[in-house]
């Protein structure tokens, strides 16, 4: 089916890259981790093609979904990834690139928003002795776990973004990790970042991303979807869009990578929906027994089928985006 037979939907306030007022949809998708109840249309944008869930949630809506998520059991669980290998080799990668793109420069003040747990601005401390860093929370559970964790070599202040009483133009390095997608209105953030990084300093950016090859084989069965928690998946070039409009013209890094296991993750999630434990048909043993031992028997090949593409496609289209750009230095 072509985009244009596909069902046309109406995007209040316009697409939050270029606010063309109208998408298409693509497929619906559904919270396949935390089991989130409702259902939503996944769109994309008919002018750009970004990616953003629909109907967006209300701001109310998002109040409750977060009020509720830092339980502890959730709140270990966060901590545990934050120190798991993944988590680590994701924070060395930002880490390097910051790194080469700061070359020669002076690093004196850091900053990472929504700095969750604490344990990338931790390791930007550390890569950075001579530097100030400070890490921004709006969830009172996370900041004071990340308190905890990071002591007195961090400062961590738990406020909106938004709200922060940071002077202008006084940060070198500026960082959003997987925060952009969380965002109703996402430019009303990078305006503030604009106005808080200094001339020729940086901002650090990492998305899920909406082309990524697990995304575009897995569909509605990309775990990463995660509704109503992320509310946009973002292109290479929706994101250059949204940077060069705020004044970070100069892309000097952009690299991707893969999460683990994605073929395998949206194997057990479709025959979990479709005929096993979270499925209509749950309690109808004689089909969810055969299903079951089905999708168990195809499971090891699922996973080699995994090990072998994903160390390929990951580090050629992977669906984590990397973006490093730098605030112009005209005046």
């Amino acid at each position: 089916m072509t985009d244009s037979a596909k069902l046309q939907v109406s995007v209040p306030g316009g697409c939050v890259v270029c606010e063309c007022p109208s998408a298409y949809c693509e497929y619906s998708v559904r919270d396949l981790i935390w089991d989130h109840p409702t259902v939503y249309e996944f769109v994309r944008c008919q002018q750009c093609g970004h990616g953003s869930l629909h109907p967006q949630p209300s701001p109310s809506q998002l109040q409750e979904l977060y009020a509720g998520l830092y339980t502890q059991q959730k709140l270990d669980l966060m901590i545990r990834i934050g120190a798991g290998r993944f988590d680590r080799s994701l924070q060395r990668g930002r880490i390097r690139a910051i790194k080469s793109a700061m070359s020669g420069l002076c690093v004196s003040s850091m900053l990472d928003v929504g700095c969750g747990v604490g344990f990338f601005v931790q390791r930007l401390a550390q890569a950075f002795p001579k530097a100030v860093a400070t890490g921004i929370e709006v969830a009172g559970p996370a900041a004071q776990q990340a308190r905890r964790l990071c002591g007195d070599a961090v400062e961590i202040i738990e406020q909106s973004f938004l709200d922060s009483t940071l002077a202008p133009q006084s940060i070198d390095v500026l960082c959003m990790n997987h925060l952009l997608e969380h965002l109703s209105v996402p430019s009303v953030h990078m305006q503030r970042a604009a106005e808080m990084v200094r001339c020729g300093g940086i901002i650090v950016i990492e998305v899920p991303q909406l082309h990524g090859w697990a995304r575009t084989i897995l569909g509605p069965w990309f775990w990463c979807h995660l509704p109503p928690q992320h509310l946009h998946l973002y292109s290479v070039e929706g994101l250059r869009h949204l940077l060069s409009t705020n004044g970070f013209d100069e892309i000097v890094n952009l690299s991707t990578t893969g999460y683990p296991f994605n073929i395998t993750v949206g194997f057990v999630m479709y025959v979990r929906h479709t005929v096993g434990s979270r499925s209509p048909r749950s309690q109808e043993w004689w089909i969810r027994a055969p299903a079951v031992l089905v999708g168990l028997l195809l499971l090891p090949m699922v996973v080699c089928l995994d090990v072998l593409a994903g160390f390929f496609l990951n580090r050629t289209r992977g669906d984590i985006l990397r973006i490093v750009a730098r605030r112009s230095s005209r005046k």
